[in-house]
């Protein structure tokens, strides 16, 4: 493989999904591909080093080994992070910045995090997103081998995805997975609203939703289209298709015609909607 190619990477409970796409053609996705493991990842990866974390490792080396490239991107658990729209009011003065991040992170050293501010569809708010460095530094360790890596946030999927389709309208991105779900939607090509809505069981999930969407509007508002991938995509779905009777479709992101992309592999042993996120990284521009 020559130097164009991307790895991308993204974990479930048990399993890390990779994708590469063609060097020189990233929308043809050259391979996708699923280590399964019997301990859950995020809390090997949280717990730093280990046995088990040295299993993973070994994983990505013998994945850069198989398809060698420089470059990585990695999606980072949406639980790690804390996600939260502030108005104007807040984001443009040091002093109240500052206090709601101590009040977010209480006990949290300041110099252990790591903030950004995101632009979102009213220009009156920003979305503030913070990291514990300490709680990242296991992903830095995964891709020590990469010269070029990149961390994603779980609702940046949502933005690669308006990005590389070119998407205009209103949509809602869902990552399903086993304990809790991450939400982002768009509107006239930029990012709306963010939500991480905990479960501990699907039967659950429409008590949670309609709580989260009355004091979030806009996952009730109109989508033309909602998309669903991670292992629960399917589960989901079926769970909650009452709540989006008003949206427009509904989109399982199960196979490469969903994604708007080529492949020569045509069938997989694992959900390739738990890959989705992996499958863009790895093709996005």
């Amino acid at each position: 493989m020559g130097d164009g190619a991307c790895l991308g990477i993204c974990f479930t409970d048990h399993e890390l999904l990779f994708a590469v796409h063609q060097p020189g053609n990233p929308r043809e996705i050259l391979h996708t591909g699923c280590h399964e493991f019997s301990f859950r990842i995020r809390d090997i990866l949280t717990a730093g080093d280990s046995g088990l974390f040295d299993l993973v490792a070994t994983s990505i080396r013998r994945i850069k080994e198989r398809f060698p490239t420089s470059e990585a991107r990695i999606l980072t658990p949406a639980p790690e992070e804390c996600w939260t729209i502030l108005p104007r009011s807040v984001y443009e003065h040091a002093s109240e910045r500052e206090s709601h991040i101590r009040m977010l992170m209480e006990g949290v050293p300041r110099e252990d995090l790591s903030v950004t501010w995101e632009t979102v569809s009213n220009n009156d708010f920003k979305l503030l997103s913070i990291r514990r460095n300490s709680s990242f530094a296991p992903f830095e360790k995964l891709l020590k081998d990469f010269t070029h890596t990149e961390y994603f946030s779980e609702y940046e999927v949502g933005t690669l995805w308006q990005q590389m389709t070119g998407i205009s309208g209103s949509f809602m991105h869902i990552h399903c997975q086993k304990n809790y779900l991450s939400v982002s939607s768009h509107i006239l090509g930029k990012l709306r609203g963010v939500a991480v809505i905990p479960s501990q069981t699907m039967e659950d999930l429409p008590y949670l939703w309609k709580l989260h969407a009355s004091r979030l509007p806009w996952m009730d508002g109109i989508h033309e289209k909602i998309y669903l991938y991670g292992p629960e995509a399917l589960a989901v779905s079926a769970m909650l298709h009452t709540q989006w009777e008003d949206a427009g479709d509904t989109i399982l992101m199960n196979s490469f015609d969903a994604m708007t992309l080529s492949s020569p592999e045509k069938t997989v042993g694992f959900k390739l909607e738990s890959a989705f996120p992996a499958i863009l990284l790895s093709a996005a521009q």
